[in-house]
């Protein structure tokens, strides 16, 4: 049983003046200075698949979907405090400007089991005494990828993301490209 359920009724709400609930993203990266090894890696396995893929580098961040009554001084404490480190990483709250021409988030299907989300909802209910609930995904942003279409290649280019990126069983696999929308 979730950890969170538990709270006494009087703490279920971080923010009692507030009635509606809110889904509020924040986004974590690596700083440029300190390099991204999760996108050195995903790009190392994109270019040993035998898929033909010029690409630049990949480049990654943490999302974080953080459903409940917060206000704007808890989301800050909770990136701050709880998701990121203060000198290797960065923060955005909200979703942050595409970096490259193609943009790929993937998110864990609902019913499947979510270990990050699950420990993150029991500090921030240590934290702010208040219930949560949280989704994770990781968003790549792909720099130089060359388009493949699934006629030229016999629909390989989608199997290869799902080698790199994740189980379509599990996880929902979000593309964006210039001028389509994800």
């Amino acid at each position: 049983m979730n950890a969170v359920t538990h709270l006494p009724n009087s703490k279920q709400r971080c923010f009692s003046r507030r009635i509606d609930v809110t889904v509020h993203r924040v986004e974590v990266r690596a700083r440029e200075e300190v390099g991204d090894p999760a996108g050195r890696a995903a790009f190392a396995t994109v270019n040993a698949s035998a898929i033909p893929t010029p690409l630049a580098r990949i480049e990654t961040a943490s999302v974080y979907l953080i459903e409940g009554d917060l206000d704007d001084g808890s989301i800050r404490r909770i990136a701050d405090e709880l998701l990121s480190h203060p000198v290797t990483d960065s923060v955005v709250i909200g979703a942050s400007e595409p970096r490259a021409s193609s943009l790929i988030e993937v998110h864990p299907l609902p019913g499947v089991m979510d270990p990050d989300a699950e420990a993150i909802e029991a500090a921030i209910a240590s934290m702010l005494e208040c219930a949560v609930q949280v989704r994770t995904a990781v968003r790549y942003d792909i720099i130089n990828l060359m388009t493949l279409t699934p006629s030229k290649f016999g629909g390989r280019e989608m199997s290869a993301k799902r080698a790199w990126m994740g189980s379509s069983v599990m996880h929902k696999i979000n593309e964006k490209r210039k001028n389509r929308p994800l």
